[in-house]
């Protein structure tokens, strides 16, 4: 069988699995198996790719690097409950929730940028200084991180909006009306604060 992986290591310089037996999948961004031509042409029109490690098989799936839409009310409330089960954080509901997500790192991922998000000064000062906003730091479920800011998505409820999100940071922001905006991947963290008003203003 054709290294499919191997080949997108030499694609896209991200360093997955080098030395594996286990079945390796492409899913396009409708979870339907494709092929590496197709997979790879997807990377240049907005779409990054995420992987998910089963005791059998490699799954890397399409997804958006940015997306915008709307939760439902269930769900908004979801999330809620979800947030302030973990952290023991009363959240107002006219709050906008800031939820930072990393993926569990495995053998083929080295070190992360974990660290680097969480203790960001400015950003935490932007933060304290805005109550209207809720700010969280979570991460897969099975992945325990030493930090009291940090808190396991225990039972996978927050990884739902996350699927298949990279372990070097992903971020959602969800107005109190259910409108978001979801960005898969490392990501620049001063830049959220302008990103907050512009969703403020549409």
């Amino acid at each position: 069988m054709k290294r499919i992986f191997l080949t997108l290591l030499l694609f896209s310089t991200v360093s997955i699995f080098s030395q594996t037996q286990k079945k390796e999948y492409l899913l396009n961004e409708n979870g339907e198996v494709t092929n590496l031509e197709t997979f790879k042409a997807k990377l240049s029109e907005g779409y990054i790719y995420g992987v998910i490690e089963s005791d059998t098989a490699f799954v890397a799936k399409l997804v958006l690097r940015e997306e915008t839409g709307t939760l439902q009310p269930e769900q908004v409330k979801e999330v809620r409950e979800a947030l302030s089960g973990l952290t023991g954080t009363t959240i107002a509901e006219n709050q906008t929730l800031i939820i930072h997500f990393f993926a569990k790192p495995n053998k083929y991922f080295e070190g992360g940028c974990i660290e680097n998000y969480v203790t960001d000064a400015a950003y935490n000062r932007f933060i304290k200084k805005n109550p209207k906003y809720a700010r969280f730091n979570i991460t897969a479920k099975g992945f325990v991180y030493d930090s009291k800011k940090v808190f396991e998505d225990k039972e996978g409820v927050i990884n739902k909006y996350f699927m298949y999100g990279l372990v070097c940071g992903n971020f959602m922001i969800i107005l109190p009306d259910g409108r978001f905006y979801r960005m898969m991947g490392e990501y620049i963290q001063k830049n959220i604060p302008d990103k907050l008003a512009e969703l403020e203003n549409e």
